[in-house]
């Protein structure tokens, strides 16, 4: 059987073995315009399956992505790792994507979706935070045909107070948070972050890092 053209069942059998499809076979189980955007705004399966290596070198059990679109990273990397992933996203018919996504895998216990921004969402507690240059796409003008649709505000302002959300929830994020960025968040990570690892992948670099306490105790 051609590789374009596997089952849901058999690319979940093929994840689970550590056998990476290519994006293509895993991006048509989406809708037919997330399919389209997957190669700018969504995780390749690269990214997924080094993340969950990650996750069981370091033992991160649960993950929160910021900015979780079509559900792509969420459920792939839960097949990888057997994680739990709260997925975060402002466009309310991506988060019924993401849902359905994740139906179509059978891993509603392991992952959530939730419309919404850093703004105005209330996070479960996590042991990692994931970043895909989520709020990037403000800085984009309209003729460059990148923004995924216009049903949010996207401005400079809006990339601004973004950024500073996420910097405010790392600073006050526990000693031990995990942070995995692929192509960053669009600033710099709060004091007491140290770095773990970096992997190139195919047009960014993914960095893991973890708070660490200050020396004499404090957080």
């Amino acid at each position: 059987m051609s590789e374009s053209i596997l089952s849901a069942a058999e690319i979940r059998a093929l994840l689970i073995r550590g056998h990476i499809p290519a994006d293509a076979v895993f991006d048509r189980l989406m809708g037919s315009e997330s399919a389209a955007a997957s190669f700018q705004h969504w995780t390749p399966l690269s990214i997924c399956a080094r993340v969950a290596n990650w996750m069981n070198e370091f033992n991160i059990h649960s993950v929160v992505d910021v900015g979780s679109g079509s559900g792509k990273f969420c459920v792939a990397t839960a097949l990888l790792s057997q994680g739990s992933f709260y997925g975060l996203e402002q466009r309310k018919h991506l988060v019924f994507e993401a849902r359905a996504l994740a139906k179509t895998f059978s891993l509603d216990s392991l992952t959530e979706f939730a419309e919404g921004t850093l703004q105005s969402a209330l996070l479960p507690p996590c042991d990692a935070y994931y970043f895909y240059n989520p709020f990037g796409e403000n800085l984009f003008e309209p003729e460059e045909g990148l923004h995924l649709d216009q049903s949010v505000p996207l401005s400079w302002d809006t990339f601004e107070q973004d950024v500073a959300q996420a910097y405010d929830l790392l600073t006050l994020a526990p000693v031990g948070t995990f942070v995995i960025e692929y192509n960053g968040f669009g600033g710099e990570l709060p004091p007491h972050y140290v770095p773990l690892r970096a992997h190139r992948g195919h047009s960014s670099v993914l960095r893991l890092w973890q708070k660490r306490a200050l020396r004499g105790g404090g957080s």
